[in-house]
């Protein structure tokens, strides 16, 4: 069966009697879209904008988004989101959490940081190596001292 989604209108096979499978086939497309914008925080498409202060907030569309996301799984009867068997109401709490919660400035956001000691060249395929700048960091390797400046 061939399922073909966009946001105006679902193309379903005759065996599929309404648009939940298109709901279905767009719901871990929507939970990425949803889980990327916790990972980039302050940056582009993260979940936080400027707020005119100096400071950030969450993006105005995100609980509008989360809500849709959230009653979208359960029209679709999902019982749990991942490997984490967590529900979707549950994942809504979770987000809905995430959003109240105040975004605060510290001395470290976005600092300049460089490592006291060279890189080692006994660990030359860390994931942390930024390459053309000569620094890295290493969780395999000896402990460093990391300063900022």
């Amino acid at each position: 069966m061939i399922i073909l989604c966009s946001p105006s209108r679902a193309v379903i096979s005759p065996l599929e009697p309404s648009g939940s499978a298109c709901i279905r086939l767009r719901l871990p497309l929507e939970y990425t879209v949803l889980q990327q914008p916790l990972f980039f925080g302050t940056q582009k498409h993260g979940y936080l904008v400027r707020d005119g202060e100096g400071g950030y907030k969450p993006d105005p569309r995100g609980p509008a988004r989360v809500h849709r996301f959230v009653e979208a799984c359960q029209k679709a009867g999902v019982k749990a989101l991942s490997e984490g068997g967590l529900s979707p109401a549950a994942y809504g709490h979770q987000w809905d959490s995430v959003l109240a919660t105040p975004w605060q400035a510290n001395l470290a956001f976005a600092a300049k940081v460089s490592l006291q000691y060279p890189n080692s060249e006994d660990y030359p395929a860390s994931a942390f190596t930024n390459p053309g700048s000569g620094s890295s960091a290493s969780l395999s390797g000896p402990a460093r001292r990391v300063t900022s400046g």
